[in-house]
């Protein structure tokens, strides 16, 4: 038998780079300690060491967080070199001001390779990025969190006063603006964006008149706070997650309605998966109203309370009202109480969507689980005749996922 040590390197670079991708949740970064991958490997042998250190696809992403509280901050620059030219993947996750600040001087050090960054920071820990007057000739994909307000005004090479390219390269942006103007402005410039998280907070009633903005590009948006439906134009647009106060009192749900169906109209865009919060303000009529302007929706997501359960299965139970569903996600928040009799109307929605009036299959796919943020070792309220209930619905050629532990 072989030994471990007669692998050829190729094929041992390859092990390691597939073993460190698989112990990666998907979109994050490895952490350097030395019982994680790709640390471990330079454990395991000295000929495992040299070639994991000689691998730059193990060392091109790093995540710095609480769990990395006493890794140096260089840290960052040893493992940028051994990536050698490869793009960097950077997520700094970090309150506490002068620590952040030493990762963030650490990390521009090579900001000319940076591809993903993620910086979650102190606000004042961003002085060595505002003192900064280079560019990012690759940075695709950005994520800006902060203590307190973002003024992209405060960053010569973020700020949309300027002509930097950055907005223009960018495919992917998570920001949370607290300026409308300038974080509606910044949008201009993101021609070539497809992927868009805006939690726009302002504590106005109203915001300014402006034009439409258009994002050829983009496919996927996520608003949170305050509503950008009045201020986009997006024909490619596929995936809408809305989570805002708009789906406040009926006359804010009813102004809510009116721009999400003239973006579809001026958009011409065919969204196919939609996520939204239904609070107990929003009314059987606007819910109805609100899926039929959006009939090409195959994937439904919404965060419900049980309470409204009766209102989605009778707007569902329609099959002119989303005609094309297939797929069908229900999220409840932490301490809800229901009872057996809350979830049949849900039962029989279920029952009823499966196939139309001619026997074809529609509803295929069901899904419900509690809200991650609630707490983990809080027991499901799902009663368990309800749950077997579901579960039986998945041996009549629906799959049925129930994620309530």
């Amino acid at each position: 038998m072989a030994n471990i040590s007669s692998i050829p390197i190729e094929l041992t670079q390859r092990i390691m780079i597939e073993t460190l991708a698989a112990s990666l949740a998907p979109g994050d970064a490895p952490l350097p300690l030395p019982e994680k991958f790709p640390l471990l490997f330079t454990q395991i042998s000295t000929a495992w060491r040299n070639i994991s250190l000689n691998t730059p696809q193990l060392w091109a992403a790093i995540k710095m967080d609480k769990d990395t509280k006493h890794v140096p901050a260089q840290v960052i620059v040893q493992w940028a070199s051994r990536a050698e030219t490869l793009p960097l993947t950077i997520v700094l996750d970090e309150w506490r001001q002068q620590r952040g600040a030493q990762l963030l001087s650490a990390s521009m050090q090579f900001c000319g390779r940076w591809q993903y960054i993620h910086l979650r920071l102190d606000f004042d820990a961003f002085t060595a990025l505002v003192a900064h007057n280079g560019s990012f000739p690759l940075l695709q994909n950005l994520m800006l969190s902060m203590t307190s307000r973002l003024d992209l005004r405060a960053f010569p090479d973020l700020s949309v006063e300027t002509a930097s390219p950055i907005w223009q390269q960018l495919t992917t942006l998570q920001m949370e603006v607290h300026d409308e103007l300038e974080g509606l402005a910044a949008l201009q410039r993101c021609i070539n964006l497809q992927e868009l998280h805006l939690a726009l907070i302002v504590h106005r009633q109203t915001l300014p008149s402006m034009a439409p903005i258009l994002l050829p590009a983009l496919r996927f948006l996520d608003n949170m706070g305050m509503t950008i439906l009045p201020f986009v134009t997006a024909p490619n647009l596929v995936h809408l997650g809305l989570w805002g106060p708009g789906f406040g009192p009926a006359s804010e749900m009813e102004q809510l309605l009116h721009d999400l169906r003239e973006l579809v109209t001026r958009s011409s865009c065919t969204i196919t998966r939609l996520m939204f919060r239904f609070p107990p303000s929003v009314t059987t009529v606007q819910l109805q109203t609100l899926l039929e302007i959006m009939p090409s929706v195959v994937d439904l997501h919404i965060v419900v309370h049980f309470a409204k359960l009766q209102e989605i299965s009778t707007v569902l139970r329609n099959n002119d009202v989303l005609p094309r569903l297939r797929i069908l996600r229900l999220m409840y928040g932490p301490r809800q109480e229901a009872s057996d009799s809350s979830f049949q109307p849900l039962v029989d929605l279920l029952q009823l969507r499966r196939q139309d009036a001619e026997g074809r299959v529609t509803l295929e796919e069901f899904y419900m689980n509690k809200d991650p943020q609630g707490h983990p070792d809080e027991p499901s309220v799902v009663p368990a005749t309800v749950q077997a209930e579901l579960l039986a619905l998945g041996n009549q050629g629906l799959r049925v996922e129930l994620d309530l532990v």
